[in-house]
């Protein structure tokens, strides 16, 4: 969201209107949840953008949970992110008619450009911390084993989606595992 723009104003910049929506427990949610919510009536679109552990964002739970949704109503599509005071809409936008679009469609690309903008934000965060960090690069499925000294992230990253067909969400997954392991024995 942006800094200068107070919960329940319209954002001159880029139109939406931010705000908190109460309908969802201020809480993230775990897939069960998420699955929750899409079998719903309220919603006709329902997608996490990302998953983590529980344990990563201080929960007491090892299971998956997430702090970004795209909801997709029948008039249109939001992304929404948990903040302190629950979860708040950061986009939205209605389909558009001249082309026939439906709000399942915005969603759906609204969920493909937050994903790939969270993945390379997370990128390069992780380069930074294990550029500080000096992780090991411990492959799951082979040999590859070098440190933060002796190879990138990038490196690292290329070597799990090209030799061995990672998606990136889970190449990061892997990155983000050596990173915090790195943390926890430094």
């Amino acid at each position: 969201m942006h800094d200068e723009i107070p919960l329940g104003e319209t954002c001159p910049d880029c139109g939406t209107h931010h705000r908190v929506v109460e309908s969802i427990p201020s809480q993230p949610l775990t897939r069960s949840l998420v699955d929750d919510l899409r079998r719903s009536t309220k919603f006709t679109f329902v997608q996490a953008t990302n998953w983590s552990s529980g344990n990563h964002i201080r929960l007491d739970t090892d299971e998956e949970v997430t702090e970004d949704l795209i909801l997709g109503t029948e008039t249109k599509a939001m992304y929404l992110r948990l903040y302190d005071p629950g979860w708040v809409v950061e986009l939205e936008a209605d389909p558009r008619e001249d082309v026939d679009e439906t709000v399942e469609d915005v969603a759906q690309e609204m969920w493909m450009y937050v994903s790939q903008e969270r993945d390379a934000e997370l990128f390069e965060m992780l380069e930074f911390v294990c550029s500080l960090l000096d992780p090991e690069y411990d492959c799951p499925k082979c040999e590859y084993c070098k440190t933060g000294g002796t190879t990138s992230a990038h490196n690292f990253l290329s070597h799990l989606t090209n030799t061995h067909g990672y998606t990136g969400e889970e190449a990061l997954s892997i990155l983000e595992d050596c990173a915090l392991n790195a943390e926890l024995t430094s």
